[in-house]
């Protein structure tokens, strides 16, 4: 038999669980934009005939990372 002690610490040790995996997710989350807004600030940076090329590089790579991280996706 378990005690209401017992219960509410194995709740706390799984919402302490969760709660990390959720702010692992918020940094992977987070570098990617910082990693996707560096790629943007890069392309501006050349002269605008030459954007295009860039522009469709980033989001080959950004289509092929977002479904390789669905976890809904046909495998």
């Amino acid at each position: 038999m378990t005690t209401d002690d017992e219960t509410g610490s194995a709740t706390e040790r799984t919402r302490s669980s969760i709660d990390h995996d959720e702010g692992r997710a918020r940094d992977r989350e987070a570098g990617a934009s910082d990693t996707a807004a560096e790629a943007i600030r890069d392309i501006e940076q050349r002269p605008l005939g030459d954007r295009a090329p860039g522009y469709q590089a980033l989001a080959d790579r950004l289509r092929v990372e977002l479904e390789q991280s669905d976890p809904h996706a046909a495998r």
